[in-house]
């Protein structure tokens, strides 16, 4: 009978060279990179929510109360800006790439290859810088 370790377990004989393998490496050092980018923004935020500034007041849900209560500034207030600006940002953004891509397809003009590069120059930008 044979002992198959997971292989999330290293043999005894591996001894701490098997931990500093390159693979293993540059996955702790991409969750390091996610814990960075991800975890400590959304624990901000929660806390943030959760405190009143310039309070000592400790943890409140009064945010939270604010935003489902019937109150004008309220969830539909908030959720029809919502609406209105994701409206607004598909228009601009149909007569934008509209007009690029009848640029860089129908005419003859003179920099139609300048247009055809700016409407893929978008998808380089992030969507946070776009905002």
């Amino acid at each position: 009978m044979s002992c198959v370790l997971p292989p999330w377990r290293l043999p005894q004989s591996a001894g701490v060279a098997g931990v500093f393998e390159p693979r293993r490496v540059g996955l702790l050092a991409c969750g390091a990179i996610v814990g960075w980018l991800v975890v400590l923004p959304l624990g901000s935020l929660l806390r943030m929510s959760l405190t009143t500034p310039g309070s000592s007041a400790g943890l409140t849900l009064d945010h939270f109360r604010a935003i489902f209560s019937g109150t004008p500034g309220g969830l539909w207030r908030l959720a029809s800006t919502s609406f209105v600006f994701a409206g607004g940002s598909a228009a601009l953004a149909l007569v934008l790439g509209g007009g690029l891509a009848w640029l860089a397809e129908r005419t003859n003009a003179p920099l139609r290859a300048v247009a055809y590069l700016a409407a893929f120059a978008s998808l380089a930008v992030p969507g946070v810088v776009k905002v």
